[in-house]
């Protein structure tokens, strides 16, 4: 895969766009020399793996309802404890 060529400004002033919608590597030039490279390591999900993280969260095995989540559980609450109403 050809890298994009890119003066070191250009570079420093879209850094969010490269860092976060880049999918080829980036030859980071200064002045027609090459100086560094940036090779994005983040990969774009899969359908599949996008509808596993959309799982409903875990049913207690006890009262059989759904847990809530770490954020709304009261404190007074252990994270073991089952809340049966």
């Amino acid at each position: 895969m050809a890298a994009v060529k890119v003066g070191i400004r250009e570079f420093r002033e879209n850094l969010a766009s490269y860092v976060l919608e880049s999918d080829t590597p980036v030859a980071i030039t200064r002045h027609g020399d090459t100086v560094g490279y940036y090779i994005p390591a983040r990969r774009k999900r899969s359908e599949a793996e996008r509808t596993a993280l959309r799982k409903p969260p875990p049913v207690c095995r006890k009262c059989s309802k759904q847990k809530a989540s770490r954020k709304k559980r009261s404190s007074r609450i252990s994270s073991g404890a089952c809340r049966q109403a």
